[in-house]
């Protein structure tokens, strides 16, 4: 039986690790070519070449380094501080999309049975509180929190600013629904990935779409969290974030382009291994 790259977890972590050291040298010079000196206030971004985009890729590296496994307190020290240049990165790009992603591993780090991953509870919950404090006692933090990343540097904020728009996306959506809700009305622009795909596709055709961008989180309802491996582990994660996010974007947790492309290479791979493993496992038996 030839061998392939992807046949062993070590070899699609090494590539996952690529994935986000590449990340690391990207925020880096975004960081420092377009942020440091910007002014994170105003309603002007400072990078606007796809900034969601790459916040997206940042976010996906984020959680490689949040959840890999830590050998030493040096290595704790480096990845958290890796984490937390994500955040700043994501932060100064203002993607709320991807921040209010990060809600998602949260979820995941209070609720999970796996010993490597709920001993990160502490830390967040620290982390969380010190944030609110931050937010609550500066006034330049709490003017850029509220005025800049909540209300995109307007001088009124209301529920639907705060929403991004989305509870008029609801509402459209629902009038072009009721047209036609079996089959859809074709082509329309609608930020809301669910709401997108029953307004163009109908309640029928949306169906298939909807399981076929569920499929990354598929492992959490098999198996135990803690039984599968790391990369695994990302993919739901991931998975689960990408899809929270389709509230805010239009093709998320499918695209656009390179954004979710880490996520559906580990569907991809992880999906072969399994298959490899089953097909091997009915070979030697037959043999046998």
């Amino acid at each position: 039986m030839t061998s392939s790259l992807f046949e062993s977890e070590k070899q699609v972590a090494n590539i996952l690790r690529v994935f986000s050291y590449t990340c690391v040298a990207m925020g880096i010079y975004v960081f420092f070519k377009f942020l440091i000196n910007s002014n994170v206030t105003g309603r002007l971004y400072a990078y606007q070449d796809g900034k969601n985009e790459i916040s997206i890729l940042f976010f996906a590296a984020s959680l490689y380094f949040l959840f890999r496994e830590k050998k030493s307190k040096l290595n704790l020290v480096f990845d958290f501080g890796l984490f937390a240049f994500f955040v700043l990165v994501i932060f100064y790009l203002r993607c709320r999309s991807a921040l209010a992603g990060y809600l998602v591993p949260v979820m995941f780090i209070m609720i999970s049975r796996d010993k490597k991953i709920n001993r990160y509870r502490i830390p967040m919950i620290i982390m969380v509180v010190v944030v609110g404090v931050l937010i609550a006692a500066v006034p330049a933090i709490r003017d850029y929190f509220f005025k800049s990343l909540i209300s995109n540097g307007k001088e009124t904020a209301d529920l639907e600013t705060f929403g991004t728009g989305r509870f008029y996306e609801i509402n459209v959506g629902m009038n072009l629904l009721a047209k036609n809700p079996l089959f859809g009305v074709g082509r329309q622009k609608v930020e809301m990935f669910l709401m997108s795909i029953l307004v163009q596709y109908g309640i029928i055709f949306a169906l298939p779409i909807f399981i076929f961008a569920t499929m990354p989180i598929y492992p959490a309802f098999k198996y135990d969290f803690d039984e599968i491996s790391f990369t695994n582990q990302i993919c739901v994660i991931l998975g689960f974030s990408f899809f929270f996010m389709g509230i805010f974007e239009e093709l998320m947790p499918i695209g656009p382009g390179v954004r979710t492309y880490i996520l559906w290479f580990l569907v991809g791979v992880n999906y072969f291994k399994s298959n490899t493993r089953l097909t091997l496992k009915h070979t030697l038996q037959f043999e046998s």
